[in-house]
C-alpha cells in the first residue's frame, strides 16, 4: 500500500495529461498532442519483452499465444465492484453494531465488582469440592484466582484510603 502511495504522489501532471490525451479525453487534442504522446516511451525496465521477442519465447514455451493476447491477458478482469445503496448502508450498519457490541462488552467486563469476583471465586471452589477424585492442580488453579481477587481488593481499598485521605485534608 505503500508503494502505491509513494507512487501515485509522484505522478505528475504532464503524465495526468499526457494519459487523457492518449485514451481519447481531450476534447482540444490536436494532431501533435497526440503524436507527443505516442512518441513518448515508458520503459518497463530491465528484461522487457517487445513483440520479436514474444516469437523466441513462444518457441521455448511451446505455445500459439499471441504477444497482443498475453499483453492483455488481464484487460478484463475485474479488481472492484460497485456496491448498490441498500449495500453500502448495510454494511456500515453492521460495522456500527460490532462496535457497539464491542462497547458494550467492554462496560460489561468493567462493572463485575471485587465482591462479584469473591463469588465467583468461591463458588468455583466449592462446585471442585463436591467432586470427587479432583486433582490438586484445581485447587491450585482456585488458589491463584482467590489471591489475583484479594490483590485486587487490596488495589482497591489502597485507592480508595487515598481518595479519604485527600478529601478529609483538603
Amino acid at each position: 500500500m505503500q508503494i502505491a502511495d509513494y507512487a501515485g504522489r509522484n505522478v505528475t501532471e504532464t503524465t495526468i495529461k499526457d494519459c487523457f490525451i492518449k485514451a481519447g479525453f481531450s476534447e482540444n487534442k490536436t494532431s501533435s498532442e497526440t503524436e507527443e504522446v505516442d512518441s513518448i516511451k515508458h520503459p518497463i525496465g530491465e528484461g522487457e519483452i517487445n513483440p520479436e521477442q514474444w516469437s523466441s519465447i513462444q518457441k521455448d514455451c511451446n505455445t500459439n499465444i499471441s504477444f497482443e493476447d498475453f499483453l492483455g491477458v488481464d484487460n478484463e478482469l475485474q479488481t472492484c465492484g460497485t456496491m448498490k445503496d441498500n449495500e453500502i448502508v448495510e454494511n456500515t450498519n453492521a460495522k456500527i453494531s460490532d462496535e457497539e457490541n464491542e462497547e458494550l462488552d467492554q462496560q460489561e467486563h468493567e462493572k463485575i465488582t471485587v465482591k462479584e469476583d469473591e463469588k465467583a471465586v468461591e463458588l468455583l471452589r466449592s462446585f471442585l469440592e463436591s467432586i470427587e477424585n479432583i486433582g490438586t492442580e484445581s485447587f491450585g488453579a482456585i488458589a491463584t484466582l482467590e489471591k489475583t481477587v484479594q490483590l485486587q481488593k487490596d488495589s482497591m481499598s489502597r485507592k480508595t484510603s487515598i481518595k479519604d485521605f485527600f478529601f478529609w485534608n483538603y
